[in-house]
């Protein structure tokens, strides 16, 4: 990821987080098919203030940090 072209505009900050995203995807994988989506995709519930706190950072940076990883495609958000 951090060599390749496509994400190479994109924020150390916003990286280190997709990575922290990614293990936390790994740990809802392990708990099987309760935490899949009706597609067969895997979610994690990790709230803005849990990551606010992990990276301490505000609210605005983990904001812009989330939405660089969804301009990328790198994630999908559900309100």
């Amino acid at each position: 990821m951090y060599q390749e072209n496509q994400f190479r505009s994109m924020t150390n900050e916003a990286k280190t987080l997709y990575m922290i995203l990614l293990d936390r995807r790994c740990l809802s994988e392990c708990n099987g098919d309760a935490w899949r989506d009706e597609y067969g995709a895997t979610f994690i519930i990790f709230t803005i203030k849990e990551m606010m706190k992990l990276l301490h950072l505000g609210n605005k940076k983990i904001n812009k940090m989330l939405k660089e990883l969804e301009v990328h495609n790198l994630i999908y958000r559900s309100h």
